[in-house]
Order: structure tokens, then C-alpha cells, then sequence
């Protein structure tokens, strides 16, 4: 098992996030558990 850094979601980015479409979220959510992970999505 992987060590993720915390993820911290400041003001109102988790709910700006979550109003977003389903397929946008799931491509934040990988990028950001990525970022945890030490590592770097591609389209970022």
C-alpha cells in the first residue's frame, strides 16, 4: 500500500468540483489521487 499525501479542499472547491459532470469528476478525482500518489496526470 501506497503512502497519499492528504488531499485538502479549500473554500468551496469540493462543492465547485462536485457540480461539475460526472465524467469531468472522474477525471479530477484520478488526477488528483494521482497528485497523492506523488505522480503527474497527463493533461496536467
Amino acid at each position: 500500500m501506497s503512502n497519499l499525501k492528504p488531499l485538502v479542499f479549500v473554500g468551496g472547491s469540493k462543492k465547485d468540483l462536485l457540480a461539475l459532470p460526472s465524467q469531468v469528476i472522474d477525471t479530477f478525482g484520478y488526477a488528483l489521487h494521482l497528485a497523492q500518489c506523488g505522480e503527474k496526470h497527463e493533461s496536467a
